[in-house]
């Protein structure tokens, strides 16, 4: 029997969740430019910005909720409590499932201290597997997105497809301020 090369394996998917999140990261449209941290300006033309320090303080936070073979189902703080390590401001979020569902969409909400962070909450559409492909996206309430060291997030699946997908991974893209 060969030895199983994971990493191989998933080194290529998570250059691409890496890819996608700085593309997010990029899109200045995510942005409140109230909300950027420190920067630097080139000198020479006043809109080039160097975001070295931003990138290098970008976090993409995973954290698996419903283990690969068991249905999702419709319930509140499932996968219990996440207590972030550090401060900072949350910038795009989204959502895996390991098998899609089938007939109607997966809703997935995103609480901080009890209270959701989300204006559109996270959808997975019929026979999707990633929230990316969805016809909506989630949409960040703006006066939810920073949070402190300490803050507990928690996850509600809010509505499941008609025959459920199976496993499930959110997604956290942040900014880390201290």
């Amino acid at each position: 029997m060969e030895p199983l090369d994971v990493y191989s394996q998933i080194q290529p998917l998570v250059k691409n969740e890496i890819n996608n999140a700085l593309n997010d990261f990029a899109d200045e449209r995510q942005f409140d430019v109230a909300k950027i941290p420190a920067h630097t300006h080139t000198g020479v033309d006043s809109n080039k910005v160097s975001y070295g320090n931003l990138v290098n303080r970008t976090r993409y936070i995973l954290y698996r909720i419903i283990i690969p073979t068991t249905d999702t189902a419709v319930a509140n703080g499932v996968g219990g409590d996440f207590v972030m390590p550090f401060s900072g401001y949350i910038t795009s979020v989204g959502a895996t499932v390991d098998t899609a569902g089938t007939t109607n969409t997966t809703t997935i909400d995103l609480n901080k201290n009890g209270t959701s962070v989300l204006l559109t909450k996270i959808t997975i559409d019929s026979t999707e597997k990633t929230s990316r492909t969805a016809t909506t996206q989630p949409v960040l309430n703006s006066a939810s997105v920073t949070f402190q060291t300490g803050d507990i997030f928690t996850w509600d699946i809010d509505a499941v497809s008609t025959t459920p997908a199976k496993g499930c991974t959110p997604f956290i893209n942040v900014i880390q301020t201290d």
